[in-house]
């Protein structure tokens, strides 16, 4: 299963069970229902088919202007797309109601959310680079054709059964539909960026920041910042309090079996500003896959040496530079000394050239 909290259902609200979607394919059941999504099983009418998941988006009471529009918009992006670390999608489409839908691929896998529950204890650090590298390289994907995740967390993260491979679900609606409904919220909240949490829209860098959630959830077992929600001493309001906890508060210390660079990373990746966060995936892989490298003082010494020598070049020396003759095409002694009466010639040439019009004026004004 795709991880999610199971609910118990009481009746199939969109009728589908049975039923033949668009003459392709047939509903066998509701599966789970979440806080935005229903979840059935779907398989072609012909026998020995793959089976498929259709996610059917929203309630269809609430739904939101334009957000089949920008599903699709975001989708149609990711076509011709392959990335092993993303699950496919089919199609997207309406239901009668009008309610949006997709088609992927089915998902009998482990979330990672289910996996850290049943341990109760963080990931070792080669178990967790293996799932981070493999998360970062859908966010990659994802980033490289302007589509952000926007909920990215445990529950959205599987693990496939014959590898152990993690990929990323439900990817692009978050974006499309917005917050999701009060019932749920908290559970995308605990990943979300400061600046997300005013339902802002998705980006690249609070895809980065919900990453370093994730990162420090695999570590160290816990949520850096837990929503008072999970709490049930707590009767504060959840949104404002964990609100507050990722505007003022710091990161929690890490274990020290992590890697220092990897800690470092992670704390750079929650910084609440989103201008000090990495810039780009690349620069979480080049950590994660080699934590144990040293920043390279060779190239930022070259950088220093190429900027001092920027600042100190004479644009017209640079200039000149170009009209010099290289040594190999410069003439030898003896042709130098035999252009020798040529140049004095034609500098001559030029001098007369350049005093005979004052010249020819002057004597014109004494005469006349």
């Amino acid at each position: 299963m795709s991880g999610q909290v199971k609910q118990k259902v009481p009746y199939d609200l969109h009728g589908l069970v049975g039923q033949v979607l668009n003459e392709r394919l047939r509903v066998v059941q509701l599966s789970y229902v979440s806080a935005r999504q229903w979840l059935y099983e779907v398989e072609p009418p012909s026998v020995g088919k793959t089976r498929r998941a259709l996610k059917v988006l929203g309630h269809p009471s609430g739904r939101e202007p334009g957000s089949f529009y920008r599903l699709k918009t975001a989708l149609d992006r990711l076509k011709g797309l392959r990335c092993p670390q993303l699950e496919e999608i089919y199609e997207v489409g309406v239901l009668h109601d009008l309610t949006p839908y997709l088609v992927s691929e089915w998902e009998p896998h482990q979330s990672l959310y289910e996996l850290l529950r049943h341990r109760r204890a963080p990931l070792k650090w080669f178990e967790a680079q293996s799932v981070l590298i493999e998360v970062c390289k859908g966010l990659k994907a994802l980033h490289s054709k302007g589509v952000t995740h926007g909920d990215l967390r445990a529950q959205h993260v599987l693990l496939r059964q014959e590898s152990s491979d993690a990929f990323l679900i439900d990817f692009a609606v978050s974006g499309a539909f917005g917050a999701p409904p009060s019932q749920g919220l908290e559970r995308s909240l605990a990943y979300w960026a400061p600046e997300r949490l005013t339902f802002a829209a998705a980006t690249p860098s609070t895809d980065i920041y919900s990453f370093g959630v994730l990162a420090y959830l695999c570590l160290e077992g816990r949520l850096p910042f837990t929503p008072p929600a999970l709490n049930p001493e707590d009767p504060r309001d959840p949104l404002r309090v964990l609100t507050e906890l990722h505007h003022t508060e710091a990161v929690p210390e890490m274990s020290s079996e992590t890697p220092e660079a990897v800690q470092a990373l992670v704390k750079r990746c929650l910084i609440k500003d989103p201008y000090q966060r990495p810039a780009t995936i690349d620069e979480l892989l080049s950590v994660l896959i080699n934590p144990s490298a040293e920043p390279s003082s060779s190239l930022a010494e070259a950088e220093v040496h190429a900027a001092l020598a920027l600042e100190d070049s004479d644009p017209w020396e640079e200039a000149l530079s170009l009209e010099r003759p290289s040594p190999e095409t410069q003439p030898s002694a003896a042709e130098g000394a035999a252009a020798q009466p040529r140049r004095a010639a034609l500098i001559a040439l030029v001098i007369s050239s350049a005093l005979a019009a004052p010249l020819a004026l002057a004597l014109h004004r004494y005469l006349f």
